[in-house]
């Protein structure tokens, strides 16, 4: 399964004071998730959203119960 049918538009933050390491972090995933050109389901299961060839976020549902 890949790339049709995943709308990411506008996306929300709140606004608020944290380590600048953090608020680096979240701007980095942020700009990451808007420039989402592909999207894909590996083995595990895991959404895998690319943005280049270089740039990949693996999202895990993690343990299930």
């Amino acid at each position: 399964m890949a790339g049709a049918g995943l709308d990411i538009r506008e996306l929300s933050q709140i606004e608020m004071a944290c380590a600048p390491a953090l608020m680096m972090q979240e701007e980095q995933l942020l700009g990451m998730m808007a420039n989402v050109r592909r999207f894909s389901l590996n083995e595990k299961g895991d959404l895998v959203l690319s943005s280049s060839p270089y740039s990949r976020l693996r999202l895990s549902a993690g343990e299930r119960r």
